[in-house]
């Protein structure tokens, strides 16, 4: 998956989204990466693509396509 500005959307990624939240890409259903403590299997039945994003608040969303207002802050310094 890919940002609206051409980016590829990569784990870790610190983002903001829907008008000024914030989060961290915790997982990339494409490539299958995704944090040790994110519970993948819990979601596969209905995230087959995409990505979640762990806000600041602490709740999840899950972009399953681009989307213009998904916007890159900045990259991880590390991956997981």
């Amino acid at each position: 998956m890919d940002y609206a500005a051409g980016e590829k959307v990569e784990l870790g990624d610190v983002v903001t989204f829907a008008g000024g939240l914030e989060g961290i890409i915790i997982c990339c259903f494409d490539t299958k990466e995704y944090f040790p403590d994110f519970e993948y299997e819990s979601f596969t039945d209905v995230c087959k693509s995409g990505v979640m994003i762990k806000t600041y608040g602490g709740g999840l969303v899950h972009y399953s396509y681009p989307d213009y207002d998904l916007i890159l802050l900045s990259r991880a310094d590390s991956k997981p």
